[in-house]
């Protein structure tokens, strides 16, 4: 992935997470770690 300093100059970033843990396939690696995030920006999307 590109730094997030490089990202946000050209797009709206709501949300970044980066995992202590994981891989590529870090969803299918850390399932309740990635959930958690899902369910959070939910949260912080849509009340």
């Amino acid at each position: 992935f590109p730094p997030r300093s490089q990202v946000e100059k050209s797009l709206n970033v709501a949300r970044w997470t980066e995992f202590s843990r994981g891989g590529h396939f870090a969803a299918m690696e850390r399932p309740q770690d990635y959930i958690n995030d899902v369910r959070a920006f939910g949260r912080e999307i849509f009340g």
